[in-house]
């Protein structure tokens, strides 16, 4: 019984080789903010992964000292808390393979429903080719609806997007721009004149590799009338999501953007 005791345990140690690295890729994980329509299960199912993995060193211990007291007592549990950690591990496979699935799944849902939601970046008509001096070619164009998801690809930092839309109200807006896990989306508001909107609140995008992460701007308009979003990639081009919204708490419809892919 001992050897088999001592084999469940060498093996139960053996991801603790690697446990520094996943220490560290949950710590990012845990710090990354959420962005997107991310459903509650999807998060639920994340934060259960992380936090079981970050604790398996204590999960370890716990039953080595269990299993060495239950040995010395000569009881036959000694065996059930050496093979405990592997058990542990296997509940962990288990556990990645559903947060996979579930997914796939519920990712594949949300997109069916807001890709009806979603209005895309088409070709500019010559009225809508402002760049407000910054000498990017903008290739493509679109209007923006408040509370509705728009979207486009921007193929290389020379490019950018030009998204339209109307101010009828001089309330505090918020607009997020999402990325699609590589690329690093940036905006700023031009007025009807082409010149820089006056209060538009740049906050530098907030992009992680292999995230799908946003960033926030606060806009509030000193006049109505027709602005435009400039959607721009400075160091890394790809797909982005757009969204537009009453500041929280002027709306109770918040409903942040999801990434169409």
């Amino acid at each position: 019984m001992k050897s088999k005791m001592g084999c469940f345990l060498i093996l139960g140690a053996l991801p603790l080789a690697v446990y520094p690295f996943v220490l560290l890729a949950n710590i990012m994980a845990f710090a990354a903010p959420w962005s997107g329509n991310v459903s509650l299960v999807l998060v639920l199912l994340s934060y259960t992964f992380y936090i079981a993995t970050t604790v398996y060193p204590l999960v370890y211990l716990f039953c080595v000292a269990s299993a060495i007291i239950a040995a010395r007592k000569q009881s036959n549990r000694a065996l059930g808390f050496a093979f405990a950690p592997i058990g542990y591990l296997l509940f962990l496979v288990g556990l990645s393979a559903i947060w996979s699935f579930a997914e796939t799944n519920i990712s594949t849902l949300q997109e069916q429903i807001e890709q009806a939601r979603t209005s895309h970046v088409a070709k500019c008509a010559p009225s809508a080719l402002v760049d407000g001096g910054d000498g990017l070619c903008t290739t493509g164009c679109g209007v923006l609806e408040i509370g509705k998801t728009s979207s486009g690809v921007i193929a290389d930092t020379v490019e950018a997007h030009n998204w339209v839309f109307q101010v009828t109200s001089l309330d505090r807006m918020m607009i997020t721009i999402t990325n699609d896990k590589k690329s690093c989306p940036d905006i700023r508001i031009l007025d009807s004149s082409g010149k820089p909107a006056i209060g538009f609140e740049h906050k530098s995008p907030a992009c992680y590799a292999g995230l799908i992460s946003g960033s926030n701007h606060d806009f509030t308009p000193s006049n109505n009338g027709t602005y435009l979003i400039r959607v721009f990639t400075p160091k890394t081009p790809g797909k982005y999501s757009l969204y537009i919204q009453p500041y929280p708490g002027k709306s109770p419809t918040f409903v942040p953007p999801t990434l169409q892919r």
